[in-house]
This record gives C-alpha cells, structure tokens and sequence, in this order.
C-alpha cells in the first residue's frame, strides 16, 4: 500500500466493531431496566390506587352507619353497613350497603358496593378492582373487624409483581336523634 492511500486497518476496524457493539449492548441493557423499572412502578401505582379507593368508599359509607356487621356474613360478602335518614320521623328512609369481593381468581377480585334504599333505589358499583379476599388466609387478607365503636379495615391490592395494604380506622355516625 503507497503512503498517498489511506484506509482503515483490521486492527482499526475490529476496535471499532467493539465499541459499536459495546454501546448497542448497553443501550439495550438499559432499555430493558428503564422498561422493567417502569412496569413495577405502574404495578405499584395500580395496586395502590385500588387499595385507597376501596378504603375511602368503605370509610365514608362507614362515617354514615349506625349498623356495621363484619361478622356472620357469607363469603364473598365483607361489610354491611345500615343507617337511617335524620329528621324523618315515620317516614325515614333506610340505606343498607354490603361491600364484597367478587370474581375472584386465585384470590384477586373485584370490591363491588351494593346499594339499596328503602325508597326502591338499589344500585351496584364497581369500586376496586385487585384486592386480594380469601376467607381462609386470615392474617393476609382483605378484612373488616368491628369494636368498641371502630371499624378496623385491611385492604390488600395486589397487581403483577406489587402488593398494597392500605389500614384504616373509621368511626360510624353516634347512634342519637338531633332535635
């Protein structure tokens, strides 16, 4: 080769061929972190966003009560709650909500709020989806307990690789007539 030419020598290109394929190994190692972390996260969000929806529904049907039954209910059923409209003497109208978890599989289901109102007005919302209910796992589950005038209420979401517990204490409306 005359000194006039120039070019690429085999041990220029092999250098070359190196860096270029360490820089496509570690774009590629870090896309797949970046996608990875990103799942968790939005696994994360999903399961905590269920858990704080199901918590504030039952605690502001709770806040209303004057009834709140936890115990004797039939799976998949979780809380019932009762309470009457002040001020209606003998025309009051009764409003009874009962919250279960319902298509479940392998323990994940959705919370549904059943409605109804002595009126005739019954309704059925979807609240929560992801919440972990199974009766016989006692120490991880969702749960509602009900003493000395508390409602004490685990939520467990679980969603992909994330798992939520959202705890809440919720006090029902005194049992008295304003007059």
């Amino acid at each position: 080769m005359k000194k006039s030419e120039s070019g690429f020598t085999l041990i220029e290109l092999i250098v070359a061929a190196a860096i270029a394929s360490a820089m496509v190994g570690t774009t590629g190692a870090m896309t797949w972190r970046i996608m990875t972390d990103t799942q968790r996260a939005n696994d994360y969000l999903t399961t905590a966003h269920s858990a704080e929806v199901a918590a504030f529904w039952i605690g502001r049907d709770t806040a209303m009560a004057d009834t709140v039954i936890t115990t004797g209910l039939v799976s998949p059923e979780l809380l019932t709650l009762g309470w009457t409209e002040w001020n209606y003497g003998s025309s009051s109208i009764y409003h009874t909500v009962t919250y279960s978890v319902e298509n479940t599989t392998d323990g994940i289901g959705t919370l549904k709020r059943f409605y109804e109102k002595s009126t005739g007005e019954n309704s059925t919302l979807r609240i929560a989806d992801h919440i972990y209910y199974n009766a016989n796992d006692t120490a991880g589950t969702t749960i509602t307990s009900f003493g000395n005038k508390v409602l004490s209420l685990k939520v467990i979401s679980k969603y992909g690789t994330a798992q939520v517990t959202q705890e809440s204490k919720t006090y029902p409306r005194p049992n008295f007539l304003i007059r």
